[in-house]
């Protein structure tokens, strides 16, 4: 190895070490310092989803379920509660130690391919460089490192099955070169990172199974037998090690479900959050009776609901049963609720402005609270100057073709379709997360090139 290439290598193992040094010291002062003066006092319990009690029942053998003598849980993923169950046998500053840690680490693996993935672009480290430090500077990213939550982990895995995809189209006329025992190791390689991704949200698998179809369809059709067969394999391979959950889950709901449910109770939720529902109906305008109500179940919240779902297996399918009955008979609504929530999961001033002109929301008192509405705004002016840097480096095409920059695009914002029928708010931008990484790496291709075309010799990327 040459000195130059040994000193690089240093120097970026020690930016990722740096990385996640930082984002546990932030961690720690958010979750340890912080509650100190009253801020961010609350840990784990019905403010969360749910995932350290989850892991604690895991950890004593009681099963998946939130309270040792309570259901099956349904509507939560296994793969985070399973990663933190041994942090439970800690007191509540070991836990919020080991939660530091946890989301310290994905966040390093979430630069770690967002590194990778600019050099991909880009070949240019300065703009990896970038947009790490694009990433890091999000003020809502370093709330959910000192939280339970499983969405850093989530936005780590998708940024690195996307590199993966985006490597695949930058590079396919040396992959398809690839001989049958390359491309098996390959595919063998990748089904780990797949099933990870799948276990840690409901709409991961749906995700992976879009991009494995794509893939599968595209290579056919360019007769790269090879690349189909290892999209094949790794398709086989994550559904074999899915099929227990899957199993495990048919025996609670009495139907295939591949990693949760839940959907129905969100659906209905979101239709509260954007007026697809009579307020004048006289049903009661707490949010979750209300949802429960307009999709048919009328037992009390406490009896089906825990941690933000619900956790009776009837109640479950009749919700599902009455969101495919709303939805065949309200399409128009439903495709008007998915724009209208695209744009709120990357501009949430957007229900700002849709309460003060038409609309009727019983969210809509919340949304228009001062501080409500100048977060919403705060947070969709961060998001405007990352989309829009995003989209002017998809614009000018920087160093590659258009449609790099533009897969790279696609594939950010593709992370927010499942989310569209269901999603109401999240006001530590939950759903946006996994599509910043990628965002950013082409927000910094532009930042860089505006950079360079200030100085005396301009340098192409």
């Amino acid at each position: 190895m040459a000195p130059h290439q040994h000193t690089q290598g240093t120097s970026t193992q020690g930016l990722f070490a740096s990385v996640f040094i930082a984002c546990f010291a932030v961690a720690l002062f958010m979750s340890l310092i912080l509650p100190l003066f009253g801020f961010s006092a609350t840990w784990g319990g019905l403010g969360h989803d749910g995932y350290l009690e989850l892991g604690r029942n895991i950890l004593a053998g009681n099963g998946f379920r939130f309270s040792p003598d309570g259901p099956p849980a349904f509507h939560r993923p296994p793969l985070f509660p399973t990663l933190i169950a041994p942090l439970t046998v800690f007191g509540e500053t070991g836990q919020k130690v080991g939660i530091a840690l946890v989301n310290s680490l994905f966040v390093a693996i979430a630069c770690y391919y967002v590194h990778r993935t600019a050099l991909l672009l880009f070949s240019h480290h300065t703009v990896a460089n970038a947009a790490i430090v694009l990433l890091l500077l999000n003020p809502w990213l370093h709330r959910l490192i000192s939280s339970p939550l499983s969405a850093v982990m989530q936005m780590a895995l998708f940024t690195a099955v996307c590199f993966y995809m985006l490597r695949l189209i930058v590079h396919v006329d040396t992959i398809r070169m690839y001989s049958w025992r390359q491309t098996f190791w390959s595919g063998l390689r990748l089904s780990p990172l797949f099933v990870a991704f799948c276990y840690a949200h409901g709409t991961s698998f749906y995700i992976c199974m879009v991009f494995l179809t794509l893939t599968v369809v595209a290579s056919a059709a360019m007769r790269m037998w090879r690349v189909c067969g290892a999209a094949v394999l790794v398709g086989i391979l994550t559904a074999t090690v899915l099929s227990p959950w899957a199993l495990r889950n048919e025996a609670i709901l009495d139907r295939l479900e591949p990693v949760t449910s839940g959907a129905g109770y969100t659906y209905f939720l979101s239709n509260q959050y954007w007026g697809v529902f009579d307020w004048s109906s006289g049903i009661d305008t707490d949010y979750n009776r209300a949802a429960l109500r307009a999709g048919g179940v009328t037992e009390d919240p406490d009896k089906v609901m825990q941690y933000w779902g619900v956790i009776d297996p009837e109640a479950d399918a009749t919700l599902r049963q009455s969101m495919l009955d709303h939805i065949k008979t309200n399409p128009l609504e439903l495709v008007q609720k998915a724009v209208l929530s695209f744009a709120d999961i990357l501009f949430p001033v957007t229900h700002v402005v849709w309460c003060k002109s038409v609309g009727a929301s019983g969210y809509c008192p919340t949304t228009l609270d001062e501080y409500q509405t100048a977060s919403r705004v705060a947070r969709t002016l961060y998001m405007l100057a990352i989309v829009g840097m995003a989209i002017a480096s998809v614009w000018c095409g920087m160093r590659q073709a258009l449609w790099a920059p533009a897969a790279a695009c696609a594939l950010a914002l593709f992370h927010t379709v499942p989310y569209w029928p269901i999603a109401t708010y999240a006001h530590h931008g939950i759903y946006s997360l996994g599509s910043l990484p990628l965002l950013n790496v082409l927000a910094a291709a532009t930042l860089v090139r505006l950079w360079r075309a200030q100085r005396p010799v301009t340098v192409a990327l």
